[in-house]
């Protein structure tokens, strides 16, 4: 896996790999995977605690989240069916 950043501390960049894990897993064929991925990028107290860590903005982060989140929620929905 490519470094996130190479001036961050080593609390951080485990902390934004949290976050990018959850957004990888947004398009995870499990659904089980990417419901948790889901509720995690959907504002929840982790993220914003992930977040302090990492040093990221948690309003940016869920922002950004939010076009991946509307896509998997598409695509989850047509699994089910």
């Amino acid at each position: 896996m490519k470094p996130i950043c190479d001036h961050l501390h080593p609390h951080q960049v485990l902390a934004a790999q949290v976050i990018r894990q959850a957004l990888t897993d947004l398009n995870d064929h499990s659904p089980l995977i990417c419901s948790d991925a889901c509720q995690f990028l959907q504002g929840s107290p982790a993220l914003a605690w992930w977040c302090a860590v990492a040093g990221l903005d948690y309003a940016v982060v869920v922002m950004n989240a939010q076009p991946l989140l509307r896509k998997a929620n598409r695509v989850g929905t047509r699994r089910a069916a």
